[in-house]
């Protein structure tokens, strides 16, 4: 919808201005309503841009892990249809709410031909790890398993109250993952750009 959408915008303008890409988790209740935010998206889903993924992020981030297979695989698939109506793009990554799900979650993203998820390290079990090298990342079903790693802000509230993680630790994080597992997958919120006046 239209939530922080200019503080969207400017991270996703930063990304552009460096060439670097960037996967967007996307809620596709609402996806409309904001014309600005859809037509800069549309915009800079064309080539010659710098690389954006959209990525399913659910209907209107539900907790995925509190459901079954038949509820998630309709919420999925609603967004999955709105972002190939607005942008003519399938995503291929399912992005979890909450960084939570179950093993119902993992066959609704097969039944939707989707091949990618990405959930909080801390909930992913399926990150199969030997003398801190990766093995394998991809599960029984064909998913590869791609969990967010590091965050420079840290959710206290239920996403309503966030505080800074110290830069050090977070330069640390990534440095530590990228010599574990060769990659980092550093996780932001356009929440954790924005000003918190009067709660709001």
């Amino acid at each position: 919808g239209s939530y922080l959408s200019d503080i969207q915008i400017k991270i996703m303008d930063v990304f552009q201005k460096k060439n670097a890409s960037l996967s967007i988790g996307i809620t596709g209740y609402n996806l409309t309503q904001d014309g600005k935010l859809v037509s800069y998206l549309q915009n800079n889903l064309k080539p010659g841009h710098a690389a954006i993924e959209v990525a399913n992020h659910g209907w209107r981030h539900e907790n995925f892990a509190t459901m079954g297979i038949s509820q998630q695989t309709t919420l999925m698939n609603k967004t999955n249809q709105e972002l190939n109506k607005m942008f003519g793009k399938k995503p291929n990554v399912f992005l979890v709410p909450y960084g939570m799900y179950n093993d119902d979650t993992l066959k609704a993203i097969k039944q939707l031909k989707m091949n990618v998820i990405s959930s909080s390290i801390w909930s992913e079990d399926k990150f199969v790890l030997a003398q801190g090298k990766i093995t394998a990342n991809k599960d029984s079903l064909g998913l590869y398993h791609i969990p967010s790693m590091t965050e420079f802000q840290s959710d206290t509230g239920n996403e309503t109250y966030w505080t800074n993680i110290p830069k050090d630790r977070v330069i640390d994080s990534i440095n530590s993952h990228i010599t574990k597992y060769g990659y980092d997958v550093f996780l932001i919120h356009p929440q954790n750009f924005a000003t918190l006046v009067n709660n709001q």
